[in-house]
């Protein structure tokens, strides 16, 4: 499954699709209605600095919270927020006036989806098959992430974990 934004009335809106191959060549079929789609442009580019006493879901969770300070969140009680825009933390969604929305960050898409993906990663395979699906799932979520923090998640993921985020 892959995230597909569609322009409709100059606006960019986020769609879940899959692909299933046919006798007729490549079908897509839309999942579900992601929101819409707000790009953002970095503002700081802070990095995470301690991380060796986080699980791998807590370094995730402490990552979306910082590639969001880097775009200008800031935490307003139990939510981070951004003018209309509204983060979630327990619940990962993202929403503005009620309705959710998808950020565009770093040329990807971070959403409730892509963190739940992210946070429930699972994978079948060998050492590079794991490391390149979960480096794809950390992109694809629009997160930035130092080269040492990441070879600490897989090592995490893959040796300690087998291939599972708790």
């Amino acid at each position: 499954m892959f995230i597909r934004v569609k322009k409709i009335k100059n606006q960019n809106y986020a769609y879940l699709v899959n692909s299933k191959y046919t006798e007729k060549g490549v079908r897509q079929k839309i999942v579900k209605y992601l929101g819409k789609v707000i790009e953002l442009k970095k503002n700081e580019k802070k990095e995470i600095k301690k991380y060796s006493h986080l699980t791998p879901k807590q370094l995730i969770h402490e990552l979306v919270l910082l590639e969001l300070k880097n775009h200008g969140f800031k935490k307003n009680k139990d939510i981070f927020k951004l003018k209309k825009f509204i983060y979630n933390p327990k619940e990962h969604s993202f929403s503005s006036r009620n309705k959710n929305i998808v950020l565009k960050l770093n040329n990807e898409f971070m959403c409730q989806h892509t963190i739940s993906h992210l946070l429930n990663f699972e994978y079948n395979g060998d050492e590079e098959q794991i490391g390149l699906a979960l480096a794809k799932a950390v992109v694809s979520s629009g997160l930035t992430i130092p080269k040492e923090a990441f070879i600490y998640l897989f090592d995490k993921v893959y040796k300690d974990e087998k291939a599972k985020l708790y």
